[in-house]
């Protein structure tokens, strides 16, 4: 059972990948052969799910102060089931085993007894999200939420590069990574909607009143003020100390369209379905990372290379993006941009054109934070600073 406190109003914004989230880093010669043409197909993610709210957000003084969360440092075992079954088993309270769209029989719950459409929100190539709001029982308010409903066949027709997975396994993958997740700055999965005789999957999750902090296709906006970056940063560092520290998990896509600002401001991180659950001892990847223009250097080369750190690389990308008004590595597709990060040498922090010293001061700007984030963007891995030390470290301020 829903209940207003356990849903925030919030506005969805998704992001669908393809290929990318499928296979395994590029190497340098696959690379090469690719085509503009198709590389600019895949310099965003394939399918994107927007959710684009038909009043416009507020501007981004007005979104309020966020609130911190302090992050535990207990790490919990989280695993993937080993089959579908299991899975579904696993997770009774998050996983609904019978519902479709038209009422067949007694047993069978409808998507519309239990929830009410508002509207739709987007659309892509393998479904659509839409908003709606649970009736509630009773007494109880209606609870806006926000329903990713996926069509099994296009997922089963997408493969990885070795043919071993599918976009259906993927899209699994990640409702079992989404139950396991608990803490206020990252988006909650409500519910699980599952029927084997069902051409469609469904996920129940939180709704973002505000939206993401960037919207996908500008290619320059509005610079973000130092004072509000700072509000965004607690929440997204304590959001992402928490996936790594407590849950073990990578999440491999970070950048502020998957930042996402609920109606009291607070921040929470979205879009799961490039994340992986990595090894207490190695925290090893070797995956595509979700998009090129946040990508890290090591993640370049066709190597495996340390999630965690791949992460700090995007999270300090992302306020770069935030404070220059742009993307400093984004080119008009794929091979470029990886070329471009790769290519660009490390100087020092005086000619970095990384280093948050170099973006003008302006109201708000604090050197110590400045100093921060430019320790998030540090090319050897090994001396880029982690996520809980960063988020322990504006903590302080």
């Amino acid at each position: 059972m829903l209940s207003s406190d356990k849903v925030p109003l919030l506005k969805i914004f998704f992001v669908l990948s393809s290929s990318q989230r499928m296979g395994c880093v590029p190497s340098k010669s696959t690379l090469l052969k690719r085509t503009d043409e198709k590389e600019n197909l895949k310099q965003e993610p394939a399918d994107v799910f927007s959710a684009k709210s038909t009043a416009r957000r507020r501007s981004r003084s007005e979104r309020g102060a966020t609130t911190t969360t302090t992050t535990t440092t207990t790490t919990t075992t989280t695993s993937i089931c080993s089959s579908t079954n299991d899975f579904l088993l696993a997770y009774p309270n998050k996983v609904t085993r019978k519902v479709s769209l038209i009422k067949e029989s007694k047993d069978v719950k409808t998507i519309n007894e239990k929830y009410r459409k508002v509207k739709r929100l987007g659309e892509g190539s393998f479904g659509k999200v839409m908003h709606y709001r649970y009736r509630g029982n009773g007494d109880e308010k209606e609870t806006d939420c926000a329903i990713k409903i996926y069509n099994k066949k296009r997922l089963q027709r997408i493969r990885s590069s070795n043919n071993e997975r599918t976009a259906l396994d993927d899209a699994f993958n990640e409702a079992q990574i989404l139950v396991q997740l608990d803490h206020e700055n990252v988006t909650k999965l409500i519910e699980f909607l599952w029927d084997e005789e069902s051409p469609k999957l469904y996920f129940v999750l939180e709704y973002c009143a505000l939206g993401p902090i960037l919207d996908e296709e500008r290619e320059t906006f509005e610079k973000v003020d130092w004072k509000t970056c700072l509000r965004y940063a607690r929440d997204v560092f304590s959001g992402v100390a928490y996936i790594h520290e407590v849950l073990c998990i990578a999440h491999l896509d970070i950048k502020p369209q998957n930042m996402f600002v609920h109606a009291s401001g607070t921040v929470k991180l979205g879009d799961f379905g490039t994340a992986v659950i990595l090894s207490k001892d190695t925290r090893t990847v070797l995956k595509t990372p979700g998009t090129p223009a946040f990508t890290a250097p090591e993640c370049c080369e066709g190597k495996p290379y340390d999630g965690f750190k791949a992460d700090s690389w995007s999270v300090g990308m992302s306020f770069h993006a935030m404070r220059t008004g742009g993307y400093h590595y984004k080119t008009g597709n794929s091979y470029d941009t990886y070329q471009r990060i790769l290519r660009e040498e490390e100087e020092d922090e005086a000619k970095n054109p990384l280093s948050f010293s170099n973006t003008e001061g302006g109201p708000g700007y604090d050197a110590q934070f400045a100093t921060v984030l430019s320790s998030l963007l540090v090319r050897d891995p090994k001396r880029r600073r982690g996520m809980a030390e960063a988020k322990e470290e504006i903590d302080r301020f």
